[in-house]
């Protein structure tokens, strides 16, 4: 979905028959408040191969009515991200596609949110970072935070997280998988955790994105054993391929910044939603 931040109409689009994605900007251009010379700012969450089509065609509409504005793109989810590397022969690097075709619309500036890989903020032109540390602060004031422990998920996750438990002196479990390069599939999951007895903490597992959910169901069989505590799921970006249902009884909280459409949220605050795991709201 495209949207024209400051504008209160969309663009309308629709499919031809042969399958081609169509919009028309005058609505959304003519209700935009901005000058002729200004800059404006679009919101891109690109959860589809159509999503990003329609930003192509936005901003190629965008600029053939409007050719001095300068445009400015929020795109929280980077799309490909995590194909950073060809890790089989016959494999594409898909991330360099994605970012060729964003760097082709010649943004101001490309803000990105809790990127997967560096490769992709690499690939980007004039790309802004927002890292999980700023965006995990509202989640963060949720809570007692002295009797937390963080939780990084893997190897992947590990600088991430010391920043955040550095920024708010936390302690650090961390956890390591294996993963099948060619099916993608988790076959195994190992927790570094120094104590004999279960202890009384709170873990927060803390990662960029759920997919699926499989990394975080496997994790919790080995973490909920070694506490009495709680265990809480933050992800920034909320996928939920399989649902959110998978979760009840097995996570007491899961939180996201930046859910997908059909997730069951409650907003907490602007980058912040709590997950509907069983209906309780």
């Amino acid at each position: 979905m495209i949207t024209l931040i400051g504008a209160d109409k969309a663009s309308k689009n629709f499919i031809f028959p042969g399958g081609e994605l169509h919009l028309n900007t005058e609505e959304a251009l003519a209700h935009a408040d901005y000058s002729e010379s200004g800059e404006y700012d679009i919101r891109a969450d690109l959860h589809s191969a159509n999503d990003i089509m329609e930003l192509l065609l936005f901003v190629n509409a965008f600029r053939a009515a409007k050719p001095r504005v300068k445009l400015h793109l929020l795109l929280p989810y980077l799309p490909y991200a995590r194909q950073d590397r060809i890790a089989n022969r016959g494999e594409p690097l898909s991330i360099k596609v994605m970012c060729d075709l964003i760097n082709y619309c010649n943004f101001e500036e490309v803000e990105v949110w809790d990127c997967h890989s560096d490769v992709g903020l690499a690939l980007l032109n004039n790309v802004v970072h927002t890292p999980v540390w700023s965006l995990i602060e509202d989640f963060i004031a949720t809570r007692e935070i002295e009797n937390n422990v963080l939780v990084s998920p893997d190897a992947g996750a590990s600088k991430k997280t010391l920043k955040i438990a550095q920024k708010y002196n936390l302690g650090i479990v961390q956890a390591s998988k294996v993963r099948d390069t060619k099916t993608g599939n988790i076959t195994g999951t190992t927790v570094d955790f120094p104590h004999y007895e279960k202890v009384d903490k709170n873990f927060i597992i803390v990662d960029d994105i759920c997919d699926g959910g499989r990394t975080f169901l496997e994790l919790q069989k080995v973490l909920r054993p070694l506490t009495s505590g709680k265990l809480t799921l933050f992800v920034t970006h909320g996928i939920f391929s399989n649902g959110v249902k998978l979760f009840d009884g097995l996570y007491d909280e899961v939180y996201t910044a930046n859910p997908w459409p059909d997730v069951p949220t409650k907003r907490i605050a602007d980058n912040l939603f709590k997950l509907n795991l069983n209906g309780d709201f």
